[in-house]
């Protein structure tokens, strides 16, 4: 692990790295890369001390979840990540009904059990 610079993660208590792995590209549907690319990328960016993933379930049809579900499944202690769904809504209410279905499939694919919370927030 490095000495990389760690961040509060907005009003939560989790502490992430300054830099982060965004993940559109370990899973597009335009690029192709190995799973053994991708392990080994995303091994070496926890090793370089990056914790913070950012994905969303529109990355690869959701095979950039399942990835890093899969792959973090016994280390999720060690990272924090971040997804994106749906639509801005005017009320919290319709989000909640919006978002629910979005959501069951994410934890889902990550598989993982360590499911923190679900927020909506105003864009």
């Amino acid at each position: 692990m490095s000495d990389l610079a760690m961040t509060a993660l907005g009003a939560t208590d989790l502490h992430v790295s300054r830099l982060g792995f965004g993940c559109s590209t370990i899973a597009s549907l335009t690029t192709r890369h190995s799973a053994a690319e991708v392990r080994a990328t995303l091994l070496a960016a926890v090793d370089a001390g990056v914790n913070f993933f950012d994905t969303a379930d529109v990355y690869g049809q959701g095979d950039s979840e399942r990835l890093l579900g899969s792959l973090f499944a016994g280390r999720r202690e060690r990272v924090v990540i971040a997804t994106k769904a749906g639509t801005l809504l005017a009320h919290s209410q319709q989000a909640i009904r919006f978002a629910k279905p979005l959501l069951q499939p994410l934890l889902r694919r990550w598989s993982a059990g360590h499911e923190r919370s679900a927020r909506a927030r105003r864009a």
